[in-house]
């Protein structure tokens, strides 16, 4: 049988303490928005004025972690869940799994929560792979064409920073017109006769 030290054990009972509150806040949370839906359907019963949309929306349609109504802009994840925005800025900020299913959530998904300053500017990349900070990008501006090593990104500056061998550019985010991945543009050729799958070699120089 394993030994488990005190402080492991330790751990782990705090972590179960942890689960167990946040379990009970959720029930609690969830028996208030029970509570106020059964209000409404008593209240549409008895002929009362109107409501506003958002509080008329059934449970479903409520976040399942703030348990605040949802909207329009909160967004819906890849697995099919919807969790409001804010939710997702706090969430995602250190996680990579769906809350609710534990399904990852692609990169394109945390790029947008994680950079919600940047996601916006994003919307002109092409292709399905989200670019990684080390990823070889080509990108298109209003004025010319780079390709390079993606350095860093600056929310405060909305640029994003590319390298070349010794060279580096500072390129402004809302003068992009196309970004690609490297490697997209490597698969968006058409396929080899031999069936081969062609990748990037000897990239570490740029």
């Amino acid at each position: 049988m394993p030994k488990v030290t005190i402080r492991e054990l330790t751990a782990r009972v705090e972590a179960a303490a942890a689960e167990e509150m946040r379990l009970k806040a959720t029930v609690e949370r969830l028996q208030l928005v029970v509570r106020e839906q059964a209000e409404l359907l008593r209240g549409a019963g008895k002929g009362a004025a109107a409501v506003p949309a958002a509080a008329q929306r059934p449970i479903e349609f409520h976040c399942p972690i703030c348990f605040e109504a949802l909207n329009d802009l909160d967004p819906t994840l890849s697995c099919s869940h919807e969790i409001c925005h804010k939710c997702c800025l706090k969430h995602f900020a250190e996680q990579i799994n769906c809350p609710i299913c534990r399904k990852k959530a692609s990169p394109k998904e945390l790029w947008r929560f994680r950079r919600p300053t940047l996601a916006r500017y994003w919307k002109c990349l092409r292709g399905a792979d989200w670019p990684k900070m080390g990823d070889i990008v080509v990108v298109t501006t209003t004025l010319h064409t780079l390709a390079g090593r993606m350095l860093e990104t600056s929310d405060e500056r909305k640029t994003i920073t590319l390298a070349y061998n010794f060279t580096e550019w500072e390129i402004q985010l809302d003068q992009v017109q196309e970004l690609f991945t490297l490697q997209h543009l490597v698969d968006s050729l058409p396929p080899r006769e031999d069936g081969l799958r062609r990748t990037l070699l000897n990239t570490e120089g740029m």
